[in-house]
């Protein structure tokens, strides 16, 4: 496993915002430095995107930017970008 930090089984619902579409899904692991999310229609590797993390019992959703790395027909799995304002969803 090539993961620098661990990754926690979660279910979120996520926004996903690209200049012309909205796309939802389903975050269904989720470190500090990245995300599998669970969706209809995956992006292609290297396509940058502003997500929203809709955590339930959380008064805002994590927001931040992200790459896809890998692809497939079922989901995708992006890395948070660091020039991003991000706060990790997993810290409290």
């Amino acid at each position: 496993d090539k993961r620098r930090t661990p990754r926690v089984q979660v279910n979120y619902p996520v926004t996903m915002q690209l200049s012309e579409e909205t796309i939802r899904g389903e975050v269904k692991n989720l470190s500090s430095g990245g995300a599998y999310i669970d969706c209809e229609k995956p992006m292609a590797p290297g396509e940058i995107f502003d997500m929203s993390i809709h955590i339930q019992g959380r008064a805002v959703s994590p927001s931040t930017q992200a790459q896809v790395v890998w692809s497939s027909s079922h989901g995708m799995g992006v890395k948070f970008l660091p020039e991003s304002d991000w706060t990790d969803p997993l810290g409290e």
